[in-house]
């Protein structure tokens, strides 16, 4: 597979950062390459593109039908989630466009804003009985994040305990985790962590059946979108002091108005990134974004492909 002489990538929208983060990264490794940012006449430019960039724009059939030359639509950001959802995957798979997005986006600087909430969340902790073992922390994912928080525990001496059945058992025994059923993890942790994707399976996954398994003591730190919880049963636990007390993120809250209603609650802790920590964030994940297309552009293959159409606009790899 070759590419033009210089490859254009054109970020429909992107994360804000400072500086130029695509341009730090790829000019080293493949100068030729240009990178346009938030251009005025995008209709212009999108005919010429090889590579799309998009964050939180739209990419629709029409878009894509215009971009003549695009060979790949790379999302800023993790997973198959509500970002990538922005992207018309049946129409690439007809056009035979790929579509690709980076499973560790800024992971290890959205396990540090996790980390600062389960501190705001742990100075609330109700009166709990003195432990007479190390405190035990429940993971319910062990993607990319979740494996950078079993790190921060292990450093901080406590016990770990994992759910996730799509992770092999090498990666529990690299994060120092147990694998466990989820009623282990809320039967016997007494912090529950969750860290999950945006995906069909994670939708309700967490109801009145594991919360009545909590302690009132214990508590639930929310990194996913709250569409996790059944939102009707949740409401009652928490009612009944069950748990005893639940973080979530703003950004998870973002554009989810069914749930303002844990902004409200006594025992729920609602943590915004700070500004310093968001700069880095959108920051490292546009370098990451441009590393991986520096891989590409010198013949390798993305880590996480969405599309991989069976009859590509253009043969990327054997």
């Amino acid at each position: 597979m070759t590419w033009p002489d210089a490859p254009l990538l054109l970020a429909l929208d992107a994360p804000p950062a400072p500086g130029r983060p695509e341009e730090e990264v790829l000019q080293p490794g493949s100068p030729e390459a240009r990178v346009i940012v938030g251009v005025e006449d995008e209709a212009a430019e999108l005919g010429r593109a090889d590579i799309l960039l998009t964050w939180r724009r739209a990419v629709d059939a029409a878009l894509l039908e215009r971009a003549a030359r695009c060979r790949l639509v790379l999302h800023y950001g993790p997973g198959a989630g509500a970002g990538v959802g922005r992207v018309d995957r049946d129409a690439a798979r007809r056009l035979g466009i790929y579509v690709a997005s980076i499973p560790d986006y800024a992971a290890e600087e959205w396990a540090e804003g996790m980390w600062e909430l389960n501190a705001a969340l742990e100075a609330r902790r109700p009166p709990a009985p003195p432990f007479r073992r190390r405190p035990r922390v429940g993971l319910i994912g062990l993607g990319q994040v979740g494996r950078r928080l079993a790190e921060r525990w292990k450093r901080a001496a406590g016990e770990i305990w994992a759910h996730d059945p799509y992770v092999d058992d090498d990666v529990f025994e690299r994060a120092g985790a147990r694998r466990a059923e989820l009623t282990d993890v809320f039967g016997i942790c007494d912090q529950v962590l969750i860290q999950l994707s945006p995906a069909p399976g994670a939708t309700g996954l967490i109801g009145r059946d594991m919360l009545e398994l909590m302690r009132p003591w214990r508590q639930v730190v929310c990194g996913s979108r709250p569409e996790v919880f059944v939102e009707t049963e949740l409401r009652w636990m928490l009612e009944r002091g069950r748990p005893g007390g639940l973080g979530v993120l703003e950004p998870m809250l973002a554009g989810a108005a069914a749930w303002d209603w844990l902004r409200a609650r006594e025992r729920v802790v609602v943590h915004a990134f700070g500004e310093e920590l968001n700069r880095r964030m959108w920051r490292s994940g546009r370098r990451r974004a441009a590393e991986v297309v520096l891989t590409m552009l010198r013949g390798g293959r993305p880590g996480h492909l969405l599309i991989d159409p069976p009859c590509p606009r253009h043969e990327m790899w054997g």
